[in-house]
């Protein structure tokens, strides 16, 4: 999940709330579920995706080891319960920066998204200062946890707000995630917007630009682009821009498909007539299922002639 809010009035709480006092089952994998164990009046029921019987097991970043049923539910710090641990819990919530942070200091440091500030009434945040494209807007007087973030992320106006919220328990701890839904009160929009930033996610990630890059040049005539080739074309898609010749293309935004193409079509690998004579380059046919292209195929092999003159 994404750790930003955008201008969207949304923020991206934790997933355990500091006066929720919640309890965990944890697996010897590390994943957990949140259980709930209320004094129960006559007539109710636990709600079933907080019950001891919760299957909803989730991934969290544990600081160090964890409680496990292999090492004796933390040497006793959580009980033993139908092969997992169940831990009582409790959440903690700290300043993290008391100065503007680079962004990639934000990027290590803050998971929690902020309010967009300009949501609020004239004075509740006061802006602070800027610095290296980050402003922060405190909340009172000074940094606190309530200050808040803004910066260019991504290519959009996002929101941090500086805390790190943390769940231990005994000498265990891992980082609160952030969440959209409500657990209590689920909203088709807040599904949207984890949606959208998923998605977010998956385009922005590291390993997208490479792998386009690769494709794109074999779907142009290069089966087996050599790997400073494929480094150009996915740096263009990333930085939105590749020069040649003097001439610029693309819009300097990340993902740029027209900057991608003028660097696949562009650069001296595919230009080269060099490599045209190189048995090793080019593409290979690609594999066709369908019958009649694959007879038209080996008839091309074996030069067949049909000796049928055109009229």
């Amino acid at each position: 999940m994404n750790k930003y809010m955008s201008d969207h009035c949304l923020v991206f709480p934790t997933i355990l709330m500091p006066t929720s006092n919640p309890t965990l089952l944890v697996r010897d994998t590390g994943t957990v579920a949140i259980v709930h164990n209320p004094f129960i009046a006559d007539g109710k029921v636990t709600e079933k995706r907080v019950r001891n019987s919760n299957s909803n097991y989730f991934k969290v970043a544990w600081t160090g080891a964890y409680p496990a049923a292999s090492n004796n539910c933390g040497n006793g710090a959580c009980q033993s319960f139908a092969g997992d641990c169940l831990c009582d819990v409790t959440i903690q919530e700290a300043q993290v920066f008391n100065r503007i942070p680079s962004l990639s200091e934000i990027e290590k440091s803050l998971f929690v998204g902020g309010v967009n500030v300009d949501s609020f009434s004239d004075g509740t945040y006061a802006e602070g200062g800027s610095a290296g494209g980050v402003t922060v807007f405190h909340r009172g007087s000074g940094y606190s946890k309530d200050s808040i973030f803004r910066a260019s992320y991504r290519g959009e106006v996002a929101y941090f707000k500086n805390v790190e919220s943390m769940v231990k328990s005994g000498n265990y701890s891992f980082r609160n995630p952030p969440q959209f839904l409500n657990p209590a009160l689920h909203e088709p929009r807040d599904a949207m917007y984890e949606t959208e930033e998923v998605l977010k996610v998956y385009f922005y990630h590291d390993n997208v630009a490479p792998f386009l890059a690769t494709r794109l040049i074999q779907r142009f005539g290069i089966s087996n682009p050599s790997p400073r080739y494929v480094e150009t074309v996915a740096t263009a898609f990333k930085n939105g821009s590749y020069s040649s010749g003097g001439v610029s293309f693309g819009s300097s935004n990340y993902g740029d498909l027209g900057a991608a193409a003028a660097a696949i079509v562009l650069d001296r690998e595919s230009t080269s007539e060099i490599l045209d004579a190189d048995p090793t380059g080019g593409s290979l046919r690609e594999v066709s299922h369908h019958p009649i292209n694959s007879w038209v195929y080996m008839l091309a092999f074996l030069r067949v002639d049909t000796n049928l003159s055109i009229v």
